[in-house]
């Protein structure tokens, strides 16, 4: 069992930064959609989900509940990773080049974690430091819909953010 140090820290860097006190309403507002709503950072090449609540599921249920996952396989982690210079990304993940390259472009990622399953992210900041996401079952029309929402949601997460 873990000792009171790793509760600390863990409260510490959830909480201290602000980054899911800013975040949790706004996050709370995607849910009338029906899809997973997502709050991640990247971490190297993984992605750590800060938030990650699937349908009906409660804010303190979707809080740190997701371990590490591969940058390359999310969609936080394609629009977090396509924010990084090419030069980087030509030593990190060359394959990937191509594809980081239109989710810049386009201002949004898209994957496909799941057979049947979309994910759409966008990134907050300039620089980017973390990024939220929809995933579920989205069909082609309701993208640009989705992608302005999470525009909207990572503005108003920014907005939020107490100067630094």
């Amino acid at each position: 069992m873990a000792g009171a140090g790793i509760h600390v820290l863990a409260a510490q860097s959830l909480f201290a930064a602000g980054l899911i006190r800013q975040a949790l309403p706004v996050l709370e507002t995607l849910h009338t959609h029906g899809l997973i709503v997502a709050l991640g950072v990247l971490w190297r090449d993984q992605v750590s989900y800060l938030y990650h609540a699937t349908p009906g599921m409660t804010a303190a249920e979707a809080l740190g509940r997701s371990g590490l996952f591969p940058a390359s396989k999310s969609s936080i982690g394609m629009i977090l990773l396509a924010q990084l210079p090419d030069r980087e990304l030509r030593q990190r993940v060359p394959e990937l080049l191509p594809s980081l390259r239109a989710a810049r472009k386009a201002g949004f990622a898209r994957t496909e974690p799941n057979p049947g399953t979309e994910s759409l992210a966008v990134a907050i900041g300039a620089p980017a430091f973390a990024a939220v996401a929809l995933s579920g079952k989205i069909t082609e029309r309701q993208i640009p819909k989705l992608v302005a929402l999470l525009g909207d949601a990572a503005a108003e997460i920014e907005r939020k953010r107490p100067d630094e």
